[in-house]
């Protein structure tokens, strides 16, 4: 309703209610808490996809293929959450990549097309640590994070506070 055409509203009914959706599309961004966690999501992903594609177990293997098939929309998404844009479907999110960023909608192309499992997922982690550029990209080797995902509203301060104790939990000076 908000994207679409209106061919016939006999009482303007339809064109309210898409002008409604249009304002409230433009006011409610993607706020913290849903930046933070797809942030953390997307990263997490990316580690336990990375430890499963090495493996020896070929489950392993099957599994990673599954977790594409989920990860590389959600990478998609995680785009426009981290850039704070609103999602408005598949359509317009390939329109705007084609008008804004090139290079990440031919690489989301060859990735959906890549034939070896460890190609998918090297086109895959590239992918990711683009679309996560505006909230620091990916985590480093051996990094730590808090899942903060069933609190609400979580702010910057939080997670550094979060990080600080964990590391005053286990840092170095600890014997």
């Amino acid at each position: 309703l908000s994207t679409g055409q209106i061919a016939f509203d006999r009482h303007g009914q339809l064109q309210r209610a898409q002008g409604t959706l249009q304002q409230s599309e433009r006011i409610a961004p993607p706020g913290d808490d849903d930046v933070y966690r797809t942030w953390f999501r997307i990263n997490y992903n990316v580690l336990q996809t990375r430890r499963m594609l090495h493996a020896r177990d070929p489950l392993y293997h099957m599994a990673v293929d599954v977790r594409l098939l989920y990860s590389l929309p959600e990478v998609l998404i995680g785009y426009f959450q981290a850039r704070r844009l609103p999602w408005r479907g598949e359509k317009e999110a390939l329109r705007y990549l084609q008008a804004h960023d090139q290079t990440f909608r031919d690489l989301w192309q060859q990735c959906l097309a890549a034939p070896d499992r460890a190609q998918k997922f090297a086109l895959y982690e590239q992918l990711a640590a683009l679309s996560l550029v505006p909230v620091g990209g990916l985590w480093p080797d051996g990094a730590t994070a808090v899942d903060f995902s069933a609190e609400a509203n979580v702010r910057q301060e939080t997670v550094e506070a979060a990080l600080a104790w964990w590391q005053d939990l286990v840092g170095e000076n600890r014997g």
